[in-house]
């Protein structure tokens, strides 16, 4: 292959978009024949010409009825620059940006805006307010999320650090002295962050943004020796619940060590005291509650132990106040059945409106399905299936499934397989659990010069496990040539490629 050829192939492949994030949204809350709703996904790809990476939404006009979806796309996609978290509000009539910019100063400055279907309504220059440091945007502790009442914003940010100086710096006035008194001789300080992907991360916060006031707030009564994050608001709509890891013995490492100590926390606000409501000696996360508030689930694993290990999901009933186990831990299932929860996140939405279904992926030997789990009778169903002809051929051909939505009985879907792109496609829950498909993207670059196909391996030796491996190779090669192979097994936390 010549470079001209390979540079052009690059860069036909760096323009197909990634689907970053997705959410289902609705301004009618009665109930009628035809609903109608917004999609809106947050797409990124790679811009060669400004060598970096660039965001950009798209909308999707979405119309639901008895007989099923109809869709349609609305105008083109918007580049969304420096846009860090977005969230409509529980009505749908409201949006909150959190927002990275440059100002004419050269100062990289974070906003909050918050935008009605009209125009914007409150701008907030998170520094200015000079109660807390960045907003967190990742997936580790990062959440923005409104109050039902949509009067209060909460999120989590960096918690304020009195500016470090030296002993022997001259000060500009008096009033500067005052206030740096906290944090002089401390410029060669070290503060511990989280590590890889969670630089500069150091003390986490809870805050919250007063829709009416535009006042930020910062919540007390989280105990010191832990830092919050995942937090959502308790069914009182006053107090918090949150995930919170403990510092101690070290913090470095949290993003790919999903095994470390965590708990779930109950704030209460005005009491300023927190309940634990996990067991100890555990990592617990993404907690998620059910539409009328009574029931949370989250992820649990052993405190621990292999990284990505199977997780188990339970469930915190709100008003028993009990805990009951829903996934256990699979020993050693067969090549046909459930292996277990492998995931590391729960879509944030991802109840059916009948309060005992939820829908999230998981990976399920060399696939990522997407699984039904029924929180009463504790049954998991497969709803995809890669390579089966019960859900139609057209739908078995993608090994690849992700929920990144679930709203009014509607699933907001990607999939995708090594040789087909990801495609944004939304399902409508019938009763009896059957789903109907719809895409809504157009097909983007088709790979149709080379294949895969599932390989299956079952050691010789006595009580050793069958394993499975992805094979790609070029379609339609009638050369009798032998082709290089590019191997890449997956050992502990890294991959080879010899």
């Amino acid at each position: 292959m010549s470079v001209d050829r390979a540079v052009a192939l690059y860069q036909e492949a760096s323009r197909i978009p990634a689907i970053v994030s997705g959410s289902i949204s609705c301004h009618s809350k009665s109930a009628q024949e035809k609903k109608p709703y917004t999609v809106t996904s947050c797409w990124s790809q790679r811009d060669l010409q400004r060598m970096e990476s660039i965001k950009s939404l798209r909308q999707h006009q979405i119309i639901t009825d008895a007989e099923g979806i109809a869709t349609s796309c609305i105008g083109f996609p918007t580049e969304s620059k420096g846009e860090l978290l977005r969230r409509v509000s529980p009505s749908g009539k409201l949006t909150a940006v959190v927002r990275k910019l440059t100002n004419k100063n050269g100062e990289e400055k974070q906003y909050i805006d918050v935008w009605n279907s009209q125009q914007k309504i409150l701008a907030v220059d998170v520094a200015a307010v000079e109660k807390t440091g960045k907003i967190y945007e990742d997936e580790q502790f990062g959440c923005l999320e409104w109050s039902a009442s949509e009067k209060k914003l909460m999120f989590v940010a960096e918690k304020k650090q009195p500016k470090s100086s030296s002993y022997f710096g001259i000060k500009s006035s008096k009033d500067d002295e005052e206030n740096d008194n906290d944090g002089k001789g401390n410029e060669y300080v070290y503060l511990e962050d989280w590590g890889e992907q969670l630089v500069s991360k150091h003390l986490p916060t809870l805050c919250v943004l007063d829709i009416e006031s535009g006042g930020i707030n910062v919540v007390e009564g989280v105990p010191d020796d832990i830092s919050p994050g995942q937090a959502l608001w308790a069914p009182n709509d006053r107090d918090i619940v949150f995930i919170g890891w403990a510092n101690d013995p070290y913090r470095l490492g949290l993003r790919f060590c999903p095994i470390r100590s965590s708990k779930l926390y109950h704030l209460k606000v005005q009491e300023k005291t927190v309940e634990t409501l996990s067991d100890g000696n555990q990592a617990v996360s993404n907690p998620r509650f059910n539409i009328d508030m009574s029931k949370l689930i989250y992820l649990r694993n052993c405190e621990g132990g292999p990284h990505m290990q199977c997780s188990q999901l339970f469930m915190y009933d709100w008003n028993t106040k009990e805990t009951k186990t829903v996934v256990k831990i699979q020993d050693r299932p067969k090549k046909s059945e459930f292996p277990g929860l492998y995931l590391t996140t729960l879509p944030r939405r991802c109840w059916a409106s009948d309060n005992k279904r939820i829908y999230t992926h998981s990976i399920w030997r060399s696939c990522r399905e997407i699984v039904e789990i029924n929180i009463e009778t504790e049954v998991v169903r497969k709803v995809t299936s890669f390579g089966s002809s019960k859900i139609g051929t057209e739908w078995s051909k993608y090994s690849a499934w992700t929920v990144l939505d679930v709203s009014d009985d509607l699933i907001l879907a990607a999939c995708a397989a090594p040789n087909l792109p990801q495609r944004l496609v939304i399902g409508k829950l019938f009763p009896g659990g059957d789903i109907k498909w719809n895409y809504l993207d157009e097909e983007h670059l088709t790979l149709s010069d080379f294949k895969f196909e599932i390989k299956n391996y079952t050691p010789k030796e006595k009580d050793s496990f069958d394993f499975e491996a992805i094979l790609l190779t070029p379609e339609n090669d009638t050369s009798e040539r032998k082709l290089p192979l590019i191997a890449l097994p997956h050992g502990k936390f890294i991959y080879f490629i010899t």
